[in-house]
């Protein structure tokens, strides 16, 4: 019987692997935890860094800054890699910018 209620254990579902198969299996599992990241260190790096979302804060401000188009560009290409909003990545960046070293 499993402690958690919503995800029954199926012992005839389990399965033991070793070395490069275990790691495979865990690095797929990192990537599914941090909203299917591209590799294995995007996805550290989302678990490990975080950031409160947006709907969590009491109070918004929009923010209108003026950057090179070849920065825009890059932006925007990242976003699509992550799978993500050109809004999302400028406030994950400017999240990340502003934590102490």
């Amino acid at each position: 019987m499993s402690d958690y209620p919503d995800f029954p254990w199926d012992e005839s579902q389990a399965v033991t692997l070793h070395g490069k198969e275990a790691q495979q299996a865990m690095n797929e599992i990192l990537m599914r935890a941090a909203d299917d990241a591209p590799t294995v260190e995007e996805a550290l790096y989302r678990l490990k860094t975080g950031r409160p979302r947006v709907e969590e804060s009491s109070e918004t401000a929009i923010l209108n800054i003026r950057v090179p188009k070849s920065w825009l560009d890059m932006l925007d290409a990242q976003a699509k890699r992550l799978g993500s909003s050109r809004s999302q990545l400028a406030r994950d960046i400017l999240h990340r910018g502003m934590q102490p070293a």
